[in-house]
Parts: structure tokens; sequence; C-alpha cells
């Protein structure tokens, strides 16, 4: 970065962070808020298949980790 450029940078990818939350927040607001008006059920599987796939992500990077950590 240039000199006097640091704050800008700073601030300006912060804004950008913080849009990119709101912006994701309204996307997920707006699949509820479609699937509750087709008034589809996730009760038949919905949350077992969430339970398995973020149990399933955190043992996949538990291990990726462990292996950073033993090539050290």
């Amino acid at each position: 970065l240039p000199a006097g450029q640091f704050w800008s940078a700073l601030i300006g990818f912060n804004i950008g962070v913080e849009i990119g939350q709101i912006a994701f927040v309204l996307l997920v607001l707006a699949l509820a808020w479609a699937l509750r008006s087709m008034r589809v059920s996730l009760s038949d599987g919905g949350p077992t298949f969430a339970a398995y796939t973020i149990g399933s992500l955190g043992a996949f990077w538990f291990f990726q980790r462990i292996e950073v950590l033993l090539n050290l």
C-alpha cells in the first residue's frame, strides 16, 4: 500500500466485509421465506442432514489442521 492509504484501505475492507455479511443474511432470509411460502417441510431429514454435514466438515478441518501441525 502507498504510505497514506492504510486507513482508507482498512475502512474500505471493513465496509466490504460488512456488506458481504448483510448480503448473506438477506439471502438466508429470502431462502427461508421462499421455503415457508412453498410449504416445504425440513423435518423429513433436514436436521439430520445438516448435523452430518456440519460434523463432516468439522472432522475434515480437524484432520487437515493436524496434518499441517505434524508436517512442521
